[in-house]
């Protein structure tokens, strides 16, 4: 069976350039889909022009300070 419990936290960071996630648009929808499946806390963050790795872009290091400032929160 596959839960997701409501009350857990999803921060979804992707590439506003990686076709794997329909260019930004995979995530967002994602992202919609868990709101209605009312999932209290739920983000998204596109980096914008970065591609599908974007823990090794040029400017990886953004990221990675988002992921601690989010994990740290």
């Amino acid at each position: 069976c596959n839960i997701i419990r409501k009350d857990l936290e999803i921060f979804i960071i992707a590439g506003s350039e990686d076709p794997v996630g329909h260019y930004g648009k995979g995530p967002v929808k994602l992202n919609e889909m868990y709101q209605k499946l009312k999932i209290k806390n739920t983000s998204v963050k596109l980096y914008e022009g970065m591609r599908h790795e974007i823990l090794n872009e040029k400017e990886k290091d953004s990221v990675y300070n988002c992921i601690a400032s989010y994990l740290l929160k």
